[in-house]
């Protein structure tokens, strides 16, 4: 823990970092490299490491081995860390069975199951496959970086709130590439899709952060709620409007979080910071 502020350089430091690495990778998106598609999601995947890259790239540069062990000082062993990271893997899919709940109404007839572990994008993958891959590529490759390096840095100069809005913006921006991915799904969102997705990423945010400052820095845990919380969101149950019940639900959620805990820590522990 630590109260005196990260210096700016760091962080912008960091960001850049994390922006060149992963949008190297996903330069087919945007640049005539004549790319076979059949590659195009291989380089979503590596690019997806660009945060958690950056993060321990600059730990090692600063502190060597023993800065990388600091990130991890979240993940110690013991109930209070399980119980976190079963709050971590299981809350999307709790979420998940009450969107289920609320779809059948509307549509009486059975969700289907085969499609929840099958992206679109990531057809060739066998559905343990791709559930490993998005914990590896989606939940580690991010969240290290983004909760585990940044957000800590972040709470040392803002409140919690605060804290997250500065770092969904940049979350935000590092994902433009992908909206010229022409086998993602980010390519078919029109302007209203769009603002939707861009609040979902502060309310989600708000959620992180509240699961980050709870666990006193546990990165797994984040983790495997983004891990998941992607499977849920990209999930194809042939349930119209599911994607939207998720949504307010995860509106409704992270509104409850602000309004429980207020905007200076988001959860009931103190907000987790660092300057190492």
């Amino acid at each position: 823990m630590s109260t005196s502020k990260v210096p700016v350089w760091r962080l912008a430091r960091f960001f850049g970092l994390a922006y060149f690495i992963s949008w190297l990778a996903w330069s087919p998106y945007y640049l005539p490299l004549n790319t076979p598609p059949s590659w195009l999601p291989y380089g979503h995947l590596l690019g997806s490491l660009g945060p958690m890259l950056a993060s321990l790239i600059l730990l090692y540069h600063e502190r060597g081995f023993a800065g990388i062990r600091a990130l991890a000082g979240g993940q110690r062993p013991g109930w209070p860390s399980l119980k976190w990271l079963l709050i971590g893997a299981g809350a999307p899919i709790l979420l998940l069975l009450i969107l289920i709940g609320i779809g059948l109404p509307s549509h009486p007839k059975a969700p289907n199951w085969q499609g929840l572990f099958l992206g679109q994008e990531f057809k060739f993958l066998s559905p343990v496959a791709y559930v490993l891959v998005n914990f590896f590529f989606f939940g580690m490759g991010e969240e290290i970086g983004w909760r585990g390096f940044a957000l800590p840095r972040l709470q040392t100069r803002f409140s919690a709130f605060t804290a997250n809005l500065v770092l969904t913006g940049f979350w935000a921006l590092w994902h433009w590439p992908l909206f010229l991915n022409p086998l993602g799904g980010y390519i078919h969102m029109d302007i209203g899709g769009i603002v939707g997705w861009l609040f979902s990423l502060i309310t989600g945010g708000i959620l992180f952060t509240w699961l980050f400052n709870s666990s006193r820095g546990n990165v797994l845990a984040c983790a495997l709620f983004h891990s998941m919380m992607d499977v849920v969101f990209m999930a194809d149950l042939n349930l119209p409007h599911i994607s939207t019940y998720a949504g307010i639900l995860v509106t409704l959620w992270g509104a409850s979080v602000w309004l429980i805990y207020g905007r200076v820590t988001l959860s009931h522990s103190p907000k987790v910071t660092s300057n190492y």
